[in-house]
């Protein structure tokens, strides 16, 4: 294996991904065929699956991504405070290809934040947006 096959496994052990971290201990029950795709491909795309039925979002924390932003970039706001933010979208292409700066300057933030994503089926997160926006 050598030496660099040693040293990933000992990162890999001692970094956890975010979905570890923040969605660890739930099960995922599928709900849908689309629940099932979304999961998928989320596991495609490295990032965490989240069921938007499930969503418990803060007010206050909703209030941080404007209402037009929600709607045009479906996205919610799931962790947004001053080390990280965390957004639920509809489209893992979308996810890998939106930019940290340019979200930042979206929410109108100037200094620089890690800006993650979780992947959500597309009618429950709408059912979402159009509930909290």
């Amino acid at each position: 294996i050598g030496v660099g096959g040693s040293l990933r496994r000992r990162v890999r052990r001692r970094v956890k991904p975010f979905h570890q971290g923040c969605l660890e201990g739930h099960e995922v029950k599928f709900v849908t065929g689309e629940d099932r795709v979304y999961y998928q491909l989320a596991r495609a795309a490295g990032v965490p699956f989240v069921d938007a039925r499930t969503l418990d979002v803060s007010p206050g924390i909703l209030r941080k991504v404007p209402s037009v932003m929600a709607r045009s970039r479906r996205c919610v706001p799931l962790v947004f405070n001053h080390r990280r933010i965390v957004l639920v979208v509809d489209d893992p292409f979308l996810a890998s290809v939106m930019e940290a700066p340019v979200i930042l300057r979206e929410l109108g933030i100037e200094e620089y934040m890690p800006v993650e994503f979780a992947l959500a089926a597309p009618a429950p997160l709408a059912d979402c947006i159009e509930r909290w926006y």
